[in-house]
């Protein structure tokens, strides 16, 4: 009986976890990281951007990469969601079959997260490395003075940024990967002693 128990807290957690998750992925995906103000004037999001410089709309390949790549995590993200719902909507109805394919889902869904963790990853440095080029001072000193063309200020999103680094997103796989297989594992030992 202290299995059941242990499987089913294991399973709540997993999937309260996989929504957490997937609903902070959707919201690191549509909010902007970095927003200027300037000579250049826009914002960079994972999955899109917009920036203009004097008024005109500029394009940089690497930031359209990073909206392509961004793909793969809107479908993880809501997978991640959709999962949860899943699983709740199994455990609450207490349809067995489908708590052992939940948990079959979350362990697939999991070490999906883990294999993309190094996009996001290089995906966030792509975009760090693209916004701290467009901070720019345009003040030259010359022989005849003086020259100011403008500036750039770049205001990052350090509320969202603090919780996105390397280590930290590596820390969030790992937790989901680790319910996972926790949960799986509890789980067949469960459809085991039963069968």
């Amino acid at each position: 009986m202290a299995r059941v128990a242990i499987a089913r807290v294991l399973y709540i957690a997993t999937a309260i976890i996989l929504a957490i998750f997937g609903i902070f992925l959707l919201y690191l995906l549509s909010i902007p990281l970095y927003i200027f103000r300037g000579v250049v004037d826009g914002y960079i999001a994972l999955s899109s951007y917009s920036l203009r410089y004097y008024g005109e709309r500029i394009y940089l390949s690497s930031l359209d990469s990073v909206r392509i790549l961004s793909l793969p995590l809107y479908i993880l993200s809501i997978s991640m969601i959709l999962t949860a719902i899943y699983s709740s909507t199994a455990l609450a109805l207490r349809k067995e079959r489908h708590i052992y394919t939940a948990s079959e889902i979350m362990l697939g869904i999991s070490l999906t997260h883990i294999a993309i963790t190094p996009l996001v990853i290089g995906m966030l440095r792509i975009i760090d490395s693209e916004a701290r080029g467009l901070r720019t001072a345009n003040v030259f000193y010359t022989s005849a003075g003086l020259v100011n063309f403008g500036s750039t200020e770049m205001r990052v999103n350090s509320s969202v940024l603090s919780y996105t680094t390397p280590l930290h997103i590596i820390i969030y796989a790992s937790i989901i990967v680790v319910l996972s297989i926790a949960t799986y594992i509890a789980m067949i030992s469960i459809q085991q002693r039963t069968s």
